[in-house]
């Protein structure tokens, strides 16, 4: 999901439909990015063009907390082996 929004923002119907999981899964762990201040939420216009001027609530990545959390992880746990593949 991180890796996603790291793209661009997305709306709960498009990342559920890139991840192949139900929105109810989606929206879960949206939640949970978006306590932790990861990923943060803003309301917009529908993008889809049948979406005829509804409204849909948007998530982007919070790239600082996202950065901040990491480096946390990193003091805990400074031998990690996903360390450089996150780099």
């Amino acid at each position: 999901m991180v890796g996603i929004l790291r793209i661009g923002e997305k709306n709960i119907s498009d990342l559920s439909r890139e991840m192949t999981l139900d929105r109810a899964t989606v929206a879960y762990h949206l939640g949970i990015l978006e306590y932790a201040g990861i990923v943060t939420s803003e309301y917009q216009m529908l993008k889809a063009p049948a979406s005829k001027g509804r409204i849909g609530r948007y998530y982007k990545l919070n790239v600082d907390m996202l950065n901040k959390a990491l480096e946390a992880f990193h003091r805990l746990y400074p031998d990690d082996p996903m360390r450089q593949q996150l780099a």
